[in-house]
């Protein structure tokens, strides 16, 4: 009996670490606010000199 409890206690640990390296997979993947790259709306253009 306490070699079920056993196996059970890890494969639940085993699942919720799937489940939170899920969760962090998710919001890594997620676009930060701060990306530069231009999106489908935006043109890609080169930088243009600048003169004084």
């Amino acid at each position: 009996m306490l070699d079920l409890v056993y196996i059970l206690i890890t494969l639940v640990s085993f699942a919720g670490l799937a489940a939170l390296v899920g969760v962090i997979d998710r919001r890594l993947g997620e676009p930060a606010d701060t990306d530069v790259a231009p999106t489908q709306n935006e043109p890609e253009t080169e930088p243009q000199a600048v003169s004084r």
